[in-house]
């Protein structure tokens, strides 16, 4: 009897914890996460503390300084631009509704599609390895505009999933200007 109590429980217990993880849907709002807001001047979202912002070079512009304002590269516990390839990392890209924007499943292993919402607005794309990496594209389309976001969630000097409350708050905070 105590051996099938010990199954049972057992049974139970993993069952609970698959239904937590994954990629599943995430209801509800992002927690208080502190740090500053980055505008581009057409979009802002929030940069929380311990992250870094990457500026994102306007490949468009004859200057090879100027910005990106259609975008931005938030970098996880990196404290030097030298830390780029160490760090966990996202970057959210700003597009018109009607842009066409490629599927690039093909381009990674082990594909896993992720959707869920964060503060009402609906999160949809995949994970997927590229070599030792967890990448990830994932778009939420506005009234607006579509926010597209993509990026390494491991790092050898950090990490991050969807359900960290940091993320949740950068996801919550993309608004346009």
């Amino acid at each position: 009897m105590k051996k099938f109590a010990a199954v049972l429980l057992c049974g139970i217990m993993t069952l609970a914890l698959a239904a937590c993880g994954g990629g599943g849907t995430k209801g509800g709002e992002s927690a208080d996460v502190s740090g500053e807001i980055i505008d581009t001047g057409v979009f802002s979202a929030l940069l929380p503390d311990g992250w870094y912002n990457y500026p994102v070079k306007d490949m468009t512009s004859d200057n090879p300084d100027t910005l990106d304002p259609d975008a931005l590269r938030f970098c996880k516990n990196m404290t030097s631009e030298e830390e780029i390839f160490d760090t966990a990392y996202l970057q959210i890209n700003r597009y018109d509704t009607d842009a066409m924007i490629l599927d690039m499943r093909d381009m990674y292993d082990d594909v896993q599609d992720v959707s869920f919402d964060v503060d009402g607005n609906t999160w949809e794309g995949f994970t997927g390895k590229y070599g030792e990496y967890m990448n990830f594209i994932i778009m939420s389309t506005r009234t607006d505009c579509i926010f597209y976001v993509s990026g390494v969630m491991n790092g050898s000097k950090s990490n991050f999933s969807f359900n960290d409350a940091d993320v949740l708050a950068i996801l919550a905070s993309c608004r346009l200007d």
